[in-house]
């Protein structure tokens, strides 16, 4: 290589490093006290990024995965071999997805391939497992699929390979295809229709209204899950559900299956008014207890654990499991705290989460992993039970242990922060109200600073901040709601 172009690249790479040191120096100081940040729940989106979502209370990209970063973020068995000029397509990746049987996870593919024409999860899963049978065991080639696709005749070109094919399964799963007369390439079914075909259970006021003005919220929570779990479908990592009903406690794709037939007997079994209760209230094992499924949720570790507290807050052991699950480029602030994450830079990063993730597939216990975070011996527990650590033990460090904080290493869904000479007010508010909160308190001499600490935060995320003036106890108490 002539001398002059060594100079070029090594002018590219110096500027290259400055840039990447001052963005580094930029966000170096952005993050408040490691407690406080353990605390809050999810950050809020930038305004143009937030969007509803009956599955999630926070959606911070209304796309979970793009194409480019699943495929960059994946350790693929296979290549994409594309000819010159061709850009990856919905073909490659859908390739890849057989090739592995696993589902897509982006949308587009699984639309262009027709998976999305089915709102029954056991359609869909049908369907898929006929093509992987059709690329893995019977040669069935991309071009040909590229082809049918291109040409929107996936179902005819399906039918005539299955036609050709020795194999009675095949036969009877094709027969089965040519009965759904919709089916075809990039046709979707609005899951709209899932969750009208069973506002039946709703109360008669209820049912006059659009489910997604359900409140309060924890009913529309629970009255989704009611309409996925009779379809078929079990919540993904990136749903609130996948927590707050303890799907994050199986270790593995047999006891997720194990618990979503528990939870499909418990709907069918109980009343519907009981079961969104049971979820706002924490008393969900309680309830399957009272339809006789007590034992064989004691089956499922840490599963009681969890939902005896996930109404108000829960460990942030399950939002570090939730980051090794989905392809989000940071954790949790609670995670980022909690588990050694705000100490890494992204190299780091990523092999402490590759450690996590680790030990959840070895089928780690999650509750011990959240002990030694506690305890501040993260480090200790994790090279014992990954037989060493990916980078050094000092950036797998926390601010733990904590005396006299029972909210370490918690996630807190709902807070009441009240000066410590109101608590026992507040708290008979809290018991006459009905409403339940995580009670937090701070001294009498700042309440003045944390109401400012408020004001200022709600404008710069530009959410509203409700205020109010109640008469307790014979006192006037002045009080501040949102974000």
């Amino acid at each position: 290589m002539p001398q002059k172009y060594h100079e070029t690249l090594n002018n590219a790479a110096r500027n290259l490093r400055d840039v990447m040191q001052r963005e580094c120096a930029l966000k170096s100081n952005y993050r408040i006290s490691a407690v406080k940040e353990s605390t809050l729940s999810t950050p809020v989106a930038p305004e143009q990024m937030r969007v509803w979502s009956p599955f999630s209370r926070h959606v911070p990209d209304p796309k979970l995965q793009a194409r480019e970063s699943e495929w960059l973020s994946r350790r693929s068995p296979r290549e994409i071999n594309v000819s010159l000029g061709r850009p990856i397509d919905e073909v490659d990746y859908f390739i890849i997805a057989c090739k592995t049987e696993e589902l897509p996870k982006d949308d587009d593919v699984a639309k262009a391939f027709g998976l999305l024409y089915f709102t029954s999860a056991a359609d869909l899963q049908r369907l898929f497992r006929l093509y992987c049978r059709l690329v893995n065991e019977w040669g069935v080639e991309e071009d040909e699929l590229r082809e049918a696709w291109q040409q929107n005749k996936l179902k005819e070109f399906i039918l005539f390979r299955s036609s050709q094919i020795p194999s009675s399964l095949i036969h009877a799963e094709s027969h089965w295809l040519s009965q759904q007369n919709g089916f075809a390439a990039n046709k979707i079914t609005d899951f709209n229709v899932v969750f009208e075909s069973q506002k039946h259970i709703l109360k008669r006021e209820d049912q006059q209204v659009p489910y997604e003005k359900l409140k309060p919220r924890e009913k529309l929570e629970a009255y989704v899950f009611l309409c996925q779990i009779r379809n078929g479908y079990v919540p993904d990592a990136d749903e609130d559900n996948w927590i707050y009903l303890g799907f994050c406690t199986a270790r593995d794709g047999d006891e997720t299956q194990q618990l979503a037939k528990l939870y499909r007997v418990l709907v069918d079994r109980c009343e519907f008014e009981e079961f969104w209760k049971a979820m706002a209230e924490s008393k969900m094992v309680d309830l399957f207890r009272k339809y006789g499924l007590g034992h064989a949720i004691k089956e499922m570790r840490n599963f009681e654990i969890l939902l005896r507290a996930a109404g108000t807050w829960y460990q942030s052991v399950w939002e570090l499991k939730r980051f090794t699950r989905v392809s989000c480029a940071e954790p949790h602030r609670s995670v980022l705290v909690d588990y050694g994450f705000s100490n890494c830079r992204t190299l780091e990063l990523s092999d402490l989460r590759q450690a996590y993730t680790k030990f959840f597939t070895q089928g780690g216990d999650e509750m011990a992993l959240h002990e030694a975070c506690i305890q501040g011996q993260l480090a200790s527990f994790l090279e014992s039970e990954l037989g060493g650590l990916p980078i050094s033990a000092e950036l797998v460090s926390n601010p733990y242990p904590l005396e006299g904080r029972d909210y370490v290493g918690m996630v807190v869904i709902r807070a009441c922060l009240c000066p410590q000479s109101s608590y026992e007010i507040v708290k008979e508010w809290q018991k006459q109200t009905g409403i339940k909160v995580h009670m937090m308190t701070y001294p009498d001499e700042c309440d003045e600073a944390i109401k400012q600490a408020f004001l200022e935060r709600s404008r710069c995320l530009g959410l509203p901040v409700k205020t109010q003036t109640t008469m307790m106890d014979g006192k006037i108490v002045e009080s501040m709601s949102g974000m």
